[in-house]
């Protein structure tokens, strides 16, 4: 009799108790769909961010990339003049670039390299090349306005050799406006380390490589922090996934295909 008091006595509670867990799982299942739509269109403007801020045509990482090889190349023959042992020979180089006129992209630059060539046996070793560069663009998809620092060291150079090596970490901090989707407005600053990227001596094209991409920031006034891997896949485009997502680029564009 006692049994069945208890059992009878506790039955609502059991039932009140199974409700209340159905409510909460439904409650989460409504959050979590909420947050993935959202983390969604903040990972297409991310991928945005990213590739303009990769691209070789607008001023972009890329461009500067290719920048630090043709410096290497071009100043080779001066520097290993002025080599004697084991020395260091550097170069302050600023210019500021602009796109030709009737561009679909359009951007101004101002650009300050500071490098050289580490000797070791009368043998060139490695370059240096630290890095300072602000300015803004604007593209069918992205404008922004933006600067970023670099440090890079560069290898590869025996004659044997036909690709330049690049590691190093850039800086990057800006403001962009979207002009797709929900023409979101975004701040941003990206950490990246590049991994072995190889630049071709003679095309002074990217082929190979790896940038691991920290990007954070606000969108619409809502702050986001992703960790994106960029590969260089050759032929002018890359591969960035970000939070399960990939999108391939174009480095010429600076765009998402």
């Amino acid at each position: 009799m006692n049994s069945n008091r208890v059992s009878k006595r506790f039955l609502p509670l059991k039932k009140a108790y199974y409700f209340a867990v159905l409510a909460l799982l439904s409650l989460s299942l409504m959050t979590s769909c909420k947050k993935d739509s959202s983390s969604s269109a903040d990972v297409d403007d991310v991928a945005d961010n990213i590739a303009s801020s990769a691209g070789t045509s607008n001023s972009g990482l890329g461009s500067e990339i290719e920048m630090v090889a043709k410096l290497a190349k071009t100043s080779k023959a001066m520097m290993l003049k002025s080599a004697q042992g084991d020395t260091l020979y550097s170069k302050d180089s600023t210019f500021s670039l602009s796109n030709p006129a009737g561009s679909l992209i359009t951007y101004n630059y101002n650009f300050n390299f500071k490098f050289g060539y580490v000797y070791a046996l009368n043998n060139p070793s490695y370059i240096y090349c630290n890095t300072n560069i602000s300015g803004s663009f604007d593209a069918p998809r992205l404008g922004s306005t933006d600067s970023r620092k670099g440090a890079w060291v560069l290898t590869g150079l025996a004659a044997t050799s036909d690709s330049y090596i690049l590691n190093g970490t850039v800086t990057i901090t800006g403001d962009s406006k979207s002009k797709v989707r929900n023409k979101s407005t975004a701040s941003s600053k990206s950490v990246i380390t590049a991994s072995d990227v190889k630049v071709n001596k003679t095309t002074r094209i990217i082929t190979e490589g790896t940038l691991n991409w920290a990007i954070s920031g606000q969108i619409n006034n809502s702050p986001y922090a992703y960790t994106a891997k960029l590969v260089y896949k050759g032929s002018g485009k890359a591969e960035v996934t970000i939070n399960g997502n990939t999108y391939t680029i174009s480095l010429a564009s600076g765009q998402v295909d």
